[in-house]
């Protein structure tokens, strides 16, 4: 596409959030800051594609996550993927968030292990048809990347999160941010032993999941 001035990119955060946490939310704020995003789009999705299948249900997990970003104004939570039906592919979404802000680049946060695997999702060499993608890493933190992958980041990476601002899609952004030792795993584990992860949750998802008793079960 045409190289355009001052774009006002919207993040796009997909997940199982299977539960939402507060490394997710953290996340979210550390783009938007730093790669000047109007709003971050939370999408639970439906049923993964490369991922364990969820112990919360759909609505479950849509629930919590519009309980985690109450008080974000700038977040918002999306029920495309749920109300898709069926597997779950980022393209798809894509594809139907792009008729929604056709002006406004989509920005698909990655964490780096999530871009590694890239070369595994359907119709991946698509992505950056219709989306930048920021990879999100955690200092330190050095993983691998498959041939394909290191091709792909090699022609479109950018080193300025304003670059994202002055095209529809097309390019990486690696943004490095401090560790967020918080893991849906370890939560879940918490809660079958009994433990209060108050730390991790919000509180209203933390008392949703009580009320719900979604994680509790020994068998989970």
């Amino acid at each position: 596409m045409t190289a355009t001035n001052n774009l006002t990119p919207i993040g796009i955060l997909g997940g199982t959030f299977d539960p939402i946490h507060l490394g997710h939310i953290k996340i979210a704020e550390a783009t938007k800051q730093k790669c000047y995003l109007k709003k971050i789009i939370f999408i639970p999705c439906n049923i993964p594609a490369h991922r364990y299948k969820p112990i919360a249900t759909p609505a479950q997990r849509l629930k919590m996550t519009q309980l985690a970003i109450k008080d974000h104004p700038n977040f918002i939570v999306d029920d495309r993927e749920i109300k898709r039906a069926g597997t779950s592919f980022m393209l798809d979404t894509l594809k139907s968030l792009k008729q929604d802000y056709p002006d406004n680049p989509l920005v698909l946060i990655l964490g780096l292990d999530a871009f590694a695997g890239l070369d595994t999702w359907h119709q991946w060499e698509k992505l950056i048809d219709y989306a930048h993608l920021v990879v999100v890493n955690r200092a330190g933190v050095k993983i691998e990347l498959p041939a394909p992958i290191k091709t792909l980041l090699q022609t479109t990476e950018v080193f300025d999160a304003k670059a994202l601002q002055t095209k529809q899609n097309g390019l990486i952004y690696q943004l490095h941010i401090d560790p967020i030792p918080i893991s849906a795993t370890k939560i879940r584990q918490q809660l079958r032993d009994g433990q209060t992860p108050i730390d991790t949750l919000a509180e209203n998802v933390y008392n949703y999941i009580r009320k719900k008793e979604i994680y509790y079960d020994q068998n989970t």
